[in-house]
Order: structure tokens, then C-alpha cells, then sequence
């Protein structure tokens, strides 16, 4: 244990004090009919959200940009088509103000499609990612200077550099067999390292930037026990970090591993019990970069996403610590960069609660999101910096934004 937390900036939790006093803003209606909202911030608090949207016969994924400071001030149809179209994913283009779009849409079978809008003009041309054959599954960006989006097909999964000056994209690096679901990618000095599950372990796989492919495939996780849920974060040493859910049966427990200089991982180290129960995981990093992870403390045997309980904050080197409120359960979290957001289950009321992890692992406040919670709210979204400022999306009777200022 102690090899992994050197291997991280770890925090020291304190449950008194607080981690700024930023508010959020009340939340916005942006668009009546849509759907699958995500949210990214940028270069100098560059924030946006894009969702996708039905009206009669006809959809769209539309782009709203602006600050968190200013909000989001401009609108940008990305694609209207006869096709249906879901899941869009945005990220900001390394070292400038261009938001790049990833969607789906369905003709024949669900193709993915790209997309990059300057911070002033009009979008670039479409870039086709996929095209017939397998449906695609939902695209994601990988945070990083490589500027990569990646996706996974029933059969197969890839990764591809998009350009950030030009309309074309890099011929899809494959990932090695078998990595088909719940895969998440990271850079590190300059490395792709990609893990998922299969056959109950979690494997990994690197290249190089500029190689074509990716090395072999390595089990991280014990041959004992059935590993699912992988996810990466790096600290501020560019030391990826793997986490995974492990369970025999008996409830998930919440493991980590640690990838070496050499590309040797450390052993699996247990930073939550098979008791906790643990769903809905996350790994996210303070504002000073320490790596720290959350999850769903369900107390069940066989816990399944939709399951309720306290949301837990794991470090890699110290017990767990609760979040929520006392008696508060929650079904879903989501974090980034030190802001944790969920949902309150149980109760006439679903408001959203926030909580800030500042510097030194503090923990500030409980915040509720005002005018939230009426209508139940799902496919919650929130994108943070390390300057404290976020932006929490989320669908209740249509995709709604709110700020953290």
C-alpha cells in the first residue's frame, strides 16, 4: 500500500473546513426535448455543453459555449439529420479554444461521426469515424495533448488521433482482442494505456503515440474474484492509476493498481471492503492532483447500479469517508477534478448535492443545486478545474445547466 500512495500526490482528509465558497447558479432550461447532455471546460474557463435533440421527424446535437463566469452565451448547431442521432461527447482541442463533437448516428447501423467547431466560425466538415458493419457504442475523448477519441463495437475497440488543424483523423489504432465494454483509455508521458475487463480480470494494454497498435494485453487484477467497472486517473506525476470493482460474491470490494515508470503495474491494493458494496465508481483528482475515487456504498451482496446508499470517498492509502449527508442515499455520482455530484434517492424530492475536494483533500460544505429535485433528475454531467469552477448538466423535462462561479 504504502508503494502505491508514493506513486501519488494522496491528500489528507479533513471533514471540517471548507473548499471555497462558489455557488451554483440556478438552473437553466436549454433545451425542452433533449437528450444525453455532456459537459467540458477548456483553456481559460472555456466551458460548454452539448446535448442531442427531437423535434417531429428531424434531430440535432447542439453545442451551447461560452465561460462559466459569463455562461454559455452561444449556440451551435452541430448536425441536423432525417437520422437518428444520440450520445454526443465533447472535448475542448488541446492548447486552444475548438470544441470537437463525437455522436452517434443511426442509418443502417449507428455510425459515429465527428466534428470541430472554432471558438469563432462556422464547424469544420464532418469526419466519419465508423461506418457500416457493427454498431458502434458510445464514443468518449480521452483527457491529453493527443487529442484522442476512442470507441468500442460488439466485437472490437479502437482509438484515433483527430487533427487539431486539419479535417482528418488517424487512421483507428485497435485495441487488443477482447476489449469490447467498459473500457477507459489515459495518457502518460506520451503513452496510451487502455484497460477493460474480461473473463472476470482487468487487463491493460500501452503504445506509444506513434506506434500503430497496442502491446499485449496484461491481467492487473487477481486471478481470484470477478473485476469489472475499470477506470484511470493520472496525478500530477503523470502516474496512471487503475481502479476496478472485485467482488466473490460476497459484495465489490474497490481495488488499485499503480503503472510504474518501466509499464509494470504494482499489486492490486484494497481501498474499500466487499462490504461496502460498492457501484457507480469513479476516479477523479483533487485541485493539487492527488488521486482520489468514488462509488455508491450500496451494503449489498450483489449490488447493481440502480441500488442506493452513501456516497464513500476513497483514498489510496486511508479508510473511506462518506460524503452524503447523514442518512442521505444516493443511486448515481459523478466527479471531476475534485467535484463530486449525486442525486438524493428516497423521498417526494430528488435534489442534487455537491461537494467540493479542495486542495489538501478538505472537503467543503454540501451544496444543494437550487430549483432542483422536482422532477428527478438523470444523466447528470459535471465538468470541474482546478480553479474551483464547474458546470453540472443533467435531464428534467429537457437538458438543464448549472454553473459553479
Amino acid at each position: 500500500m504504502a508503494r502505491l500512495a508514493a506513486l501519488t500526490l494522496a491528500a489528507l482528509l479533513a471533514l471540517a473546513g471548507t473548499a471555497g465558497a462558489r455557488a451554483w447558479t440556478t438552473p437553466r432550461l436549454l433545451a425542452p426535448g433533449g437528450y444525453d447532455p455532456a459537459a467540458a471546460i477548456g483553456v481559460a474557463s472555456g466551458a460548454g455543453v452539448v446535448y442531442a435533440s427531437r423535434g417531429g421527424s428531424r434531430y440535432a446535437v447542439t453545442l451551447r459555449r461560452g465561460t462559466v463566469d459569463r455562461g454559455l452565451t452561444r449556440a451551435v448547431t452541430v448536425l441536423r439529420s432525417t437520422h437518428a442521432l444520440d450520445s454526443p461527447k465533447l472535448a475542448f482541442v488541446s492548447g486552444s479554444g475548438t470544441a470537437a463533437v463525437a455522436w452517434r448516428q443511426l442509418q443502417g447501423s449507428r455510425r459515429l461521426r465527428l466534428r470541430r467547431i472554432p471558438q469563432r466560425g462556422q464547424p469544420d466538415r464532418v469526419v466519419r469515424l465508423t461506418g457500416a458493419g457493427e454498431s458502434a457504442f458510445d464514443p468518449f475523448f480521452v483527457p491529453g495533448p493527443l487529442n484522442l477519441v476512442a470507441w468500442s463495437r460488439r466485437t472490437s475497440a479502437a482509438a484515433a488521433m483527430y487533427d487539431r488543424y486539419a479535417y482528418t483523423v488517424d487512421l483507428p489504432r485497435p485495441l487488443p482482442a477482447g476489449a469490447t465494454s467498459q473500457i477507459a483509455l489515459a495518457e502518460s508521458a506520451g503513452t496510451i494505456l487502455a484497460v477493460w475487463p474480461q473473463h472476470g480480470r482487468v487487463f491493460a494494454a500501452a503504445e506509444s503515440f506513434d506506434a500503430t497498435s497496442f502491446g499485449p494485453a496484461t491481467p492487473i487484477s487477481p486471478a481470484d474474484g470477478f473485476a469489472r467497472s475499470p477506470k484511470i486517473a493520472a496525478d500530477l506525476l503523470g502516474n496512471p492509476v487503475v481502479v476496478w470493482t472485485s467482488s466473490h460474491g460476497s459484495g465489490n470490494a474497490v481495488l488499485a493498481a499503480a503503472r510504474l515508470p518501466g509499464g509494470a503495474f504494482t499489486a492490486p491494493t484494497e481501498i474499500a471492503p466487499a462490504t461496502e458494496g460498492a457501484t457507480s465508481l469513479n476516479a477523479t483528482l483533487t485541485a493539487d492532483g492527488a488521486v482520489l475515487v468514488t462509488y455508491v456504498a450500496t451494503g449489498r451482496s450483489f449490488p447493481v447500479t440502480h441500488f442506493s446508499g452513501p456516497v464513500r470517498l476513497a483514498r489510496l492509502d486511508a479508510a473511506p469517508v462518506t460524503l452524503t449527508r447523514a442518512g442521505e442515499r444516493a443511486t448515481a455520482v459523478v466527479a471531476s477534478a475534485g467535484e463530486v455530484a449525486w442525486v438524493r434517492s428516497g423521498g417526494a424530492a430528488h435534489p442534487i448535492h455537491t461537494r467540493a475536494i479542495g486542495p489538501g483533500g478538505v472537503l467543503g460544505p454540501v451544496q444543494t443545486v437550487p430549483g432542483a429535485g422536482a422532477t428527478t433528475p438523470v444523466q447528470l454531467t459535471l465538468a470541474a478545474n482546478a480553479s474551483g469552477r464547474a458546470i453540472l448538466a443533467y435531464v428534467a423535462k429537457g437538458v438543464r445547466v448549472t454553473l459553479l462561479r
